[in-house]
């Protein structure tokens, strides 16, 4: 029976000797993940006109719709904080999906 921290300290070893003998494929993670986040970003911005002009719901419940997914995903951006990019696009999200929701209670 091996000690866990040993066991830990020889995956991390491995996972590190993985990644640096990868780099590009690590540079394509990281740079694929940021698009990612950005072009959900853009979708998400783009998702309440498209919804009204489809006839699904009114603009009302489409801005809520749109927030309320919006936040969701600032949320777990921001509370599984993974890269600095996961934190900038869970903050945007957050505040994109804040002003969604109040535009659809009518704030804005």
């Amino acid at each position: 029976m091996s000690d866990p921290f040993i066991e830990a300290q020889r995956k991390r070893k491995r996972r590190t000797k993985y990644w640096r003998e990868h780099v590009v494929l690590a540079y394509a993670v990281l740079i694929g993940a940021t698009m990612l986040y950005f072009l959900l970003i853009v979708v998400l911005d783009r998702t309440p006109a498209w919804l009204v002009k489809v006839g699904f719901l009114g603009p009302s419940g489409a801005w809520l719709l749109s927030g309320t997914i919006s936040c969701g995903f600032g949320v777990l951006g921001l509370s599984h904080p993974r890269t600095t990019t996961s934190v900038i696009a869970g903050a945007f999200c957050s505040m994109a999906g804040m002003i969604a929701l109040a535009r659809a209670f009518g704030m804005f």
